[in-house]
């Protein structure tokens, strides 16, 4: 459901008027998010004690403008990516389930040693991987089967 939203809603837009206004919809978001304080200082302070990777399955350059936004320019992303036709943006790369943990490692991360911080379920095959999970204002429902699966989890509510 939410593919055909996202292409009815983007139906013959140019890469360049999506680039454009993903740009713009990110660094909106960057101002207004709350727990972006936590959030910044956690994703700085893994940058200084080692590689550090946002693994997301929002669009590339909408992630990308959010993070540059917040402040983060330096941090190496793997996000969902669009292609261009001549009806509008389509979904080319969905980075989400297995095919996250896949681009990780293209990127030359090692989902092996990762601290992996999520608020989803849909994180579960990372989870399974990762050396310690934290659910940060995570469901209860995605909490339990993350829980169901983490090597090593933990459990905490960003304000």
């Amino acid at each position: 459901m939410n593919r055909a939203i996202v292409s009815l809603a983007l139906r013959g837009m140019t890469r360049r008027t999506y680039e454009s206004l993903a740009v713009a919809t990110g660094h909106a978001m960057a101002r207004r998010t709350t727990v972006v304080e936590q959030a910044v200082a956690r994703c700085r302070s893994a940058g200084l004690h080692g590689p550090t990777v946002v693994a997301t399955a929002s669009e590339e350059t909408l992630a990308r403008a959010f993070l540059d936004g917040l402040g983060l320019r330096g941090i190496p992303l793997a996000a969902s990516r669009l292609d261009f036709t001549r009806r509008g943006p389509r979904l080319s790369a969905h980075n989400v389930g297995q095919a996250k943990v896949a681009a990780v490692r293209a990127m030359g991360f090692v989902p092996e040693q990762a601290v992996l911080y999520t608020d989803s379920a849909s994180d579960i095959p990372l989870a399974r991987v990762a050396r310690r999970t934290v659910t940060v204002n995570a469901a209860r429902r995605s909490s339990s089967r993350l829980a169901a699966v983490a090597n090593e989890i933990t459990h905490e509510r960003w304000t």
